[in-house]
């Protein structure tokens, strides 16, 4: 049975939460969509896009995240405008854990959504929620992260990309975790070779979907 197979609806705006940390953080956007990629592709998620990148993916369609500096939203005003039927909320970025999100993370599971944390597997991890490491190799990976991850989302936009995740990435990842490869920019040439890849060692393959059906 799934872990949210029997997630509650957000009871009340009052999380006391006794963890350490901040209680606001720097965030670029927050959106009700549905989630396009990976494990839970198709499920309606609220996503928190939490600002500041250090990594510096090329390819990046949320550049405007790059920069530390953005509005300081609070825990309290966070949780009011989460809708009600927003029973997943997917923390993205930018790099998620370049901020100290624990006090978030504990908060939003205690008041009963799914969390799930997208993150380049370049900084330690922590929870709740179901960790998505999307490996990025423009800074150092951490092997905690890898170790920690509930899947693997991995950009491919050239063979190499398969080849360094199957040599610096899975040998630090549970055999039992799932492994997505997603093309970059829905490219037709990385289709391709994500294609190949997912038919040889029986990886999966994640669409960019909510771009494909023009949602945010």
């Amino acid at each position: 049975m799934s872990r949210w197979s029997h997630v509650q609806p957000l009871k009340n705006f009052n999380c006391i939460v006794k963890v350490e940390g901040p209680s606001e953080w720097k965030i670029n956007e927050q959106f009700f969509s549905i989630q396009g990629e990976g494990h839970f592709t198709g499920t309606p998620s609220w996503f928190i896009r939490l600002q500041g990148c250090a990594v510096g993916c090329p390819w990046c369609d949320s550049k405007s995240t790059w920069e530390s500096t953005g509005p300081v939203i609070k825990l309290g005003d966070i949780l009011r405008g989460l809708p009600y039927d927003a029973r997943h909320v997917v923390i993205t970025g930018g790099e998620p854990f370049e901020q100290n999100i624990r006090r978030l993370l504990t908060c939003l599971w205690n008041e009963g959504r799914s969390v799930q944390i997208e993150t380049s597997g370049c900084y330690d991890v922590y929870g709740p929620g179901w960790i998505t490491v999307s490996p990025k190799f423009f800074k150092p990976l951490s092997t905690q992260a890898l170790k920690a991850a509930n899947e693997i989302k991995q950009v491919v936009a050239h063979k190499t990309d398969i080849e360094r995740m199957q040599d610096e990435v899975l040998p630090h990842v549970n055999q039992f975790v799932p492994v997505y490869l997603q093309p970059v920019s829905n490219g037709s040439r990385a289709i391709k070779l994500c294609i190949e890849a997912c038919k040889r060692y029986g990886y999966k393959l994640s669409l960019q979907t909510h771009k494909l059906i023009g949602v945010p």
